[in-house]
């Protein structure tokens, strides 16, 4: 099969330390199913011409995994690479703002596509177009990135309530981020990420979703803690990253929302960029009749689920690696339906984080008035 990559950054290629790496994953699924990387497009060429020449001439790598990239080729232009290198998937990894276009192009070559998260930082309704135009092709499959729900310690929880006929009652999440550690400007500016809700607590929003449902827009209630308030002064920000940002759109450094869902449970998000060094703190928690199940890390390979007292541990758990392989299994065969996450499936979390963001903003600014 013929793939490429739309973006040469650290969600499709993974940088020191970083869990994403579509890249790897495609190389370690290739013997399986075979695949040939026929393109890379980034307006940053330089980037791109960095990342491939990692691929083919880095050190400690097999040549089955080198010899996927042997005919890839760098293009600063999308309708280029589909024109030149015709790929049949692509797998999508760019910033927020620079969605709708590359599904526009990608649709109406027939490209399948996997669209890594946020699918935006626009308002609902220019995701709902982009959603329509998706689906104006459902020969196309699209895939996106929401890899918690491909879990094995997510589906333990999944197998655990439903053999035991349980309805969560309470959702939580919790999710604190090393800032330090995010030198990007774009993020730490709402007008290019959207906010942490969108492009970081998203993943969260949408496992509540996964666990509780859909949920009652109106419930949702938020509030945050804003960059210019005492305690939302930060001692570590990365040199530049908020330099030129207006005020009203620099980040809050915390948010906590809670809602209904149609179930009538109740969920809930706290999100705070407040931790230093490299370390998340990421936790998700379920309550219902007499259980307590409490999900421990589980953006890592080696997290655990805590039900009441019994701790399991789920070892060397890939769930980006199984997320790919879906894809392109149901790219083989559409009949399999093995997408756990498809295009809207997650325009519904988008709204939600949207929502979030919205209402949070609006409530702190109202509480200051």
């Amino acid at each position: 099969m013929r793939v490429a990559f739309v973006g040469a950054g650290r969600v499709n290629f993974g940088w020191s330390g970083d869990p994403w790496d579509h890249a790897t994953r495609l190389e370690n699924i290739n013997p399986l199913i075979p695949l040939q990387v026929v393109g890379i497009f980034d307006k940053n060429t330089e980037l791109a011409h960095q990342v491939l020449k990692q691929r083919l001439e880095g050190t400690n790598r097999s040549e089955t995994q080198r010899s996927i990239w042997k005919d890839a080729k760098i293009f600063s232009s999308l309708e280029a690479m589909i024109k030149e290198a015709k790929p049949e998937a692509v797998w999508i990894g760019v910033p927020p703002a620079a969605h709708g276009e590359i599904e526009k192009l990608c649709v109406s070559a027939g490209i399948h596509m996997f669209i890594e998260k946020p699918i935006s930082c626009g308002t609902p309704e220019t995701v709902e177009q982009i959603h329509k135009m998706l689906h104006s092709n459902p020969k196309v499959v699209v895939s996106v990135g929401y890899m918690l729900r491909y879990s094995k310690a997510v589906d333990y929880i999944k197998d655990f309530l439903s053999s035991r006929h349980l309805m969560p009652t309470s959702i939580m999440a919790r999710y604190n981020t090393a800032y330090p550690s995010i030198g990007s400007k774009m993020w730490w500016d709402q007008r290019t990420s959207g906010g942490p809700i969108i492009e970081q607590a998203t993943h969260f929003c949408d496992l509540l979703r996964y666990f509780g449902g859909e949920y009652d827009p109106k419930t949702v209630q938020a509030i945050s803690v804003m960059s210019n308030e005492p305690v939302g002064l930060l001692s570590n920000v990365p040199e530049g990253v908020e330099v030129g940002v207006p005020e009203k759109y620099k980040i809050p450094r915390a948010v906590h929302a809670i809602w209904k869902f149609d179930s009538g449970a109740i969920g809930s998000l706290s999100h705070g960029v407040l931790l230093h060094g490299q370390k998340y703190h990421t936790e998700f928690e379920i309550w219902a009749d007499g259980y307590r199940i409490f999900l421990r890390e589980p953006y890592t390979s080696n997290c655990e689920v805590i039900i009441n007292e019994k701790v399991v541990q789920f070892k060397d758990d890939d769930m980006y690696y199984t997320e790919d392989l879906h894809f392109l299994k149901t790219i083989q065969n559409p009949s399999l339906n093995l997408i756990r996450s498809p295009y809207a499936d997650a325009l519904n979390t988008y709204k939600l984080t949207w929502r979030i963001t919205k209402e949070a903003k609006y409530q702190t600014t109202k509480a200051k008035l």
